[in-house]
């Protein structure tokens, strides 16, 4: 078997320390995150990235986010634990938000 962090990094597309790393696996099912089959369960990619960045887990009530709004970017200088409150102003703040359709 390959170890973890080697399989990880093969799918990754590492550029420079400022750019995007797009994640060049498997993308999750109807979502444009990377994920990475971890024993029996699929991890999201840039999540993974983060925890080997940090030598820690990301509690299981936190998100990572990105900084750079490229889902399949996994360097882990672009991304950050937070809130779904914390997303969710951060995706405001960027001017991301949907508009309500219809009347």
């Amino acid at each position: 078997m390959i170890p973890l962090l080697e399989r990880f990094w093969s799918k990754v597309d590492k550029r420079g320390p400022d750019e995007c790393w797009p994640w060049l696996g498997s993308k999750k099912r109807h979502a444009p995150y990377g994920e990475l089959r971890v024993g029996r369960a699929n991890v999201l990619a840039h999540r993974l990235s983060w925890e080997i960045a940090n030598g820690r887990r990301v509690p299981a009530s936190l998100l990572v986010m990105h900084s750079c709004d490229n889902p399949q970017c996994v360097n882990p200088a672009h991304l950050s634990i937070g809130t779904a409150s914390d997303n969710m102003r951060d995706r405001e703040k960027k001017g991301r938000v949907k508009r309500p359709r219809g009347e």
